[in-house]
Formats: structure tokens, C-alpha cells, sequence
């Protein structure tokens, strides 16, 4: 299979391959205007587009859809230990021997929207559900479900070969946790709104959605009220995750609505700073020996236009995004053209994709949420659930290439603890880069974090990883895992957020040595030898000479002819 539908989707870390169109192929802010609104009929709200304010939302009318059933209240278990869904009513009791917990799934209406409702579903802990801390997840995209992460990576269950029926994931995060997977932004997974007008095209909207909806949540939730709060997720969760966050600190400094007691965020193989992240693309290659040092060399070159325009980009979200966009892809395209696999795997090198197109078969979420009893319990008429949404992801074009990265050190000093992992056989949101974006950012500890040892990741005696700690900032590297670390590595990354969340040592005490060449755990030395010193340094990044700069001016140009010609 050519590999040009998932180029596309590489730019955002996007979760799944969607039929993008071909790299320049540009589609018009009319086109995302003008894109569809979805649900039954339900009175729509007449409320002026306000998404970016920062009012106080304690003082607006609320109406909050209440929570429904999500009919997997009560089970049976047959004989080989699995569990069956048995079609409960709301308030049953749940068996199997799990009889506290409640799972509940349901709309919150956005008003301060003019007709948005996002769906969650919300697990009790089947730890101590009573003083466990709340977990937010959110999938990335932009415009992939989180019911992708309840189903295949860290959610309570799994679904079974009969796509009909539930397991008990023991290593779900419900474990350690109670915890919420939100569809956001509006109209991805069974999110939706009547309106075009909800449809977001950067972070300010997604972010001030989100923290409406943490406001709802709440309300509903009094219990929860006070309690430590977690913010997660993966791939363009990296631009949710700081933008959501940086929300809610702005929510309690300022006093709007119910306090959120944040204690921390964790990033997972995230898109956070893309000028840092892209240049990784042709080391990481070359790490796992998908490329030759000469191609390295050659990539090293030709990333300059890309860094320039993602520098231009910054954190505007205005035309220069969209050359940075059309630049970086084609740069990706090209490497990953040169790794001389149409099959290879960009969420996982050690596999081909094969001839799905998707990389991976999350076809059982599809049958699942199509059955008729389902979508009963969940409330969700005749809404069509897709795993990762077209017309989102089209819509955020522009936020894309931002850097999301600034709003970190805002957190760290309102004593949010952050810690970044990532999978290292992941292509399109590496460790690397990663690593990268975290030496570069400028804050308080950056000389601690320098000098801070790489140390294992231990888990049951077995070494899952490396990592840094400087706090309140860590970074993880987990070791055979891709783009999901929870779905490769569900013990490990239970056990690290478990640690994280419980504030308890994540690493070993014992320091790594440094490699042959002066390279700790595959990291120091390698940012030295690729010149990571300059990247993210301002204009000089884009590679310091001027023949280099003037080919990057050029390019971003060209590009932004190319988007004006479609506007």
C-alpha cells in the first residue's frame, strides 16, 4: 500500500491513518465552516460563540443531561471466566463479583456554546473508589474517540472475539483510579452539535470546552468535588493536555466555578512542540536503522525549511501554520518514503502495517457500539460512531504546527507535576523528539533537569524503561512499546501511573552508564551529535546559515501562495 494516506495523518500524531487528501491538496476555512452538524433534533441554545472567554462560569444558566447507564451494569460469568453483558437497567447493581462501582455514560450540554454536547463514559475505581483521584483521558487525533483507549489500551474491559461482549482488563486504569474518557473535540466519537459553529479549530475553543464540561462533571459529581485530578492522554493529546491543563489553572486563579484540584498532567508519545519534534524524524530513523548516515545527513539538510516554518508558526494558528503544515508534511512524506517500507508501521517499526490501511484492526469497537441494545444504554439514537473523525481533523488544521510547549512551565510553577512518556519503537511521536522538546523548554529547573541521571524504570524486577526526573517534571522512556503504550505495555504503564499518581519513586535508584560513544541510555549523546543544542533557539535554528534560512523563507512562501490560492 503507498504510503501517502498515512503521511497526512503523521503530522498530528494522529492515532489512525484517515483518508487524508494528498499533500497540497488544502481544504478552504469554508469547507470547515461548513461542515456538518450532527444528532437528533434537541433545542438548540442561542448562545454567541464566547470560547475563548474566560468568564465566570459559575454565574451562566447550566443544564445538565444526567448521566445514563452504560449497560454494562451487571454481568454473569459463564464458564471460562469471561464476563457477558448482561443488558441491566440504570441502577442495577453490578456483579461479578465488582459490586460498588458504578459505570455510567452520558451528555453534558456546553452552554456557553450554541449546541454542543460531549460524550463520556466514567468508571469508579475498582481500587478505593472513595479516595482514589480522578483521571481525565483524552485521545488524540485530532478528532480520534477515546472509546479507542477504554477498548484497547487502558479502559476497564476489552471487547471479546463475539465483538458482543466484555472482559475485565486487569490492567485497566480503573485500578488505581476513578477515571473519565471524553470524545472531544465537539463531533468526534458520539459528540456532537447541531451548530457548525461549535466545530473548534484551536486549542482556545477545545480547551475552554473541555473545562466547561470539567465544570458540569463536577456538579454531577459532588463527591468528587476536591478530589486530586489528573489530566492524560496520547498523540495530539499533547496539544489537549498543556491547553486543557493551563485552563483550568487559569479556572482557580481566577475563581470561576468549582476550584479543580489539578495535581498533574502525563503526556504519552505526544505532538507538544512540533519546530522541536519534526527534526527528530530522519535520528529516530536512523536510530533503528531505517536509514544510512548519508540519508541522515541529507534529512538533517532538507529538515531545515520544516524547522523555519514551524518556528514562523510559533503560537499564532494563522496562515503561517498552514505553510508549516504543507512543509512538514512533505518532509515527513520523504523520509518516511526513504525507510524503503510502503508497510512499515509509523506507530510501531517493529511491525508492517500490512494491507490495512489503519495499521491496526479496530473494527470489534465498530461492531460493538453499532449493536442496538448498546446504543440504547448509551443514550446515542442514531448518531454514527467513527474512531477518528474526517472532518476534525480537517477543521484543526491550523493548530497543528503550534507550539503547545510554552504553556508547560505554567503549569510547573503552579506546582503541577508533568510527566512525559513515550514508547520507543514509535515513529510519528518518538521518544526522541520528545526528549528533544523537554531539554529545550526554558523554566526554572531546566539546569537540574540537564544534569539529572537517566535511571531504569523497574518493574516486577524487570527493566520497562529509562528515564529523568528533575520535579515536578519527569520524563519516561518505555521500552517495546509504539505509539500505545498502554495497549504494548498495559503492566508497565499501569504501574507508572500508579507511581505518578500516588507521588511514589518512578525510577530505580541506580544510575544507567554512559554508552561507548557518550550517549546515556541512547539520549545524551545523541541530541549532541544531531546539534539538538540549536533547535528551538529562535530563527539560527533553522540551521544557521544563510543559504540554509533563505531556502526555508522560500519554501514557507511558496506555501502560503498555495493556501491563499484555495482560500
Amino acid at each position: 500500500m503507498a504510503p501517502a494516506p498515512r503521511v497526512a495523518a503523521a503530522i498530528s500524531c494522529l492515532l489512525f491513518a484517515l483518508t487524508a487528501s494528498p499533500v497540497l491538496s488544502v481544504p478552504t476555512m469554508a469547507a470547515f465552516r461548513g461542515d456538518i452538524a450532527r444528532g437528533n433534533n434537541i433545542e438548540s441554545a442561542s448562545i454567541e460563540d464566547d470560547s475563548d472567554a474566560l468568564g465566570a462560569l459559575d454565574a451562566s444558566p447550566r443544564f445538565v443531561e444526567k448521566p445514563l447507564d452504560l449497560g454494562l451494569g451487571a454481568y454473569e460469568r459463564p464458564e471460562g471466566g469471561f464476563l457477558r453483558v448482561n443488558r441491566a437497567k440504570h441502577g442495577e447493581s453490578i456483579g461479578g463479583g465488582e459490586p460498588d462501582i458504578r459505570h455510567t455514560a452520558g451528555y453534558f450540554r456546553l452552554n456557553r456554546t450554541h449546541d454542543a454536547r460531549l460524550f463520556y463514559f466514567y468508571f469508579e475505581s475498582r481500587g478505593d473508589k472513595d479516595t482514589a483521584p480522578l483521571v481525565l483521558w483524552m485521545t488524540g487525533g485530532p478528532g480520534c474517540s477515546s472509546e479507542i483507549a477504554l477498548f484497547f489500551e487502558n479502559g476497564p474491559f476489552t471487547i471479546n472475539n463475539d465483538n458482543a461482549s466484555l472482559s475485565w482488563n486487569p490492567y485497566g486504569w480503573d485500578m488505581v483510579s476513578n477515571i473519565i474518557y471524553v470524545d472531544q473535540p465537539v463531533n468526534t466519537g458520539f459528540s456532537y452539535s447541531h451548530d457548525p459553529r461549535d466545530m473548534r479549530h484551536t486549542e482556545d475553543g477545545v480547551s475552554q470546552d473541555m473545562y466547561e464540561f470539567l465544570q458540569e462533571f463536577f456538579l454531577a459529581h459532588p463527591e468528587l468535588q476536591g478530589r486530586e485530578f489528573y489530566i492524560t492522554g496520547e498523540s495530539y493529546g499533547g496539544h489537549y493536555i498543556p491547553a486543557v491543563a493551563d485552563r483550568v489553572v487559569i479556572g482557580n486563579r481566577r475563581k470561576q466555578g468549582l476550584p479543580i484540584n489539578l495535581k498533574g498532567v502525563a503526556i504519552g508519545n505526544g505532538m507538544t512542540h512540533p519546530e522541536v519534534q519534526f527534526p527528530s524524524y530522519p535520528v529516530f530513523a536512523h536510530s533503528r536503522g531505517l536509514l544510512t548516515d548519508q540519508q541522515l545527513q541529507h534529512f538533517r539538510l532538507w529538515s531545515k525549511p520544516c524547522h523555519f516554518a514551524a518556528h514562523s508558526c510559533g503560537e499564532s494558528g494563522r496562515i503561517s501554520c498552514g505553510a508549516a503544515f504543507i512543509i512538514c508534511e512533505q518532509f515527513w512524506g520523504s523520509v518516511y518514503a526513504a525507510t524503503g517500507s510502503g508497510h512499515l508501521n509509523p506507530y510501531d517499526v517493529r511491525i508492517e502495517c500490512g494491507d490495512d490501511p489503519l495499521c491496526y484492526d479496530m473494527s470489534a469497537a465498530d461492531k460493538f457500539l453499532a449493536l442496538p441494545w448498546v446504543r440504547e444504554a448509551l443514550g446515542v439514537g442514531d448518531l454514527k460512531w467513527e474512531s477518528c473523525s474526517s472532518s476534525v481533523y480537517r477543521a484543526m488544521l491550523f493548530d497543528f504546527m503550534r507550539d503547545l510547549a510554552p504553556k508547560v512551565p505554567h503549569l510547573l510553577a503552579a506546582d503541577v507535576r508533568v510527566l512525559v512518556y513515550a514508547g520507543d519503537a514509535d515513529y510519528i511521536c518518538n521518544w526522541i523528539g520528545n526528549s528533544w522538546w523537554v531539554n529545550a523548554m526554558k523554566w526554572p529547573g531546566k539546569a537540574g533537569y540537564a544534569k539529572a541521571p537517566w535511571r531504569p524504570f523497574v518493574v516486577n524486577g524487570q527493566t520497562a524503561g529509562s528515564g529523568r526526573i528533575a520535579e515536578p517534571l519527569s520524563f519516561l522512556r518505555v521500552h517495546e512499546a509504539g505509539h500505545m503504550v498502554p495497549m504494548d505495555q498495559p503492566e508497565a504503564s499501569l504501574e507508572m501511573l500508579r507511581r505518578f499518581i500516588l507521588n511514589l519513586p518512578l525510577l530505580d535508584g541506580s544510575d544507567l552508564q554512559a554508552g561507548p560513544n557518550g550517549e546515556m541510555d541512547g539520549s545524551e549523546g545523541l541530541e549532541e551529535l544531531v546539534g539538538v543544542e540549536v533547535v528551538g533557539s529562535g530563527a539560527e535554528a533553522a540551521g544557521g546559515a544563510a543559504d540554509g534560512r533563505t531556502a526555508a523563507g522560500v519554501a514557507v512562501a511558496e506555501a502560503a501562495d498555495v493556501l491563499v490560492a484555495v482560500e
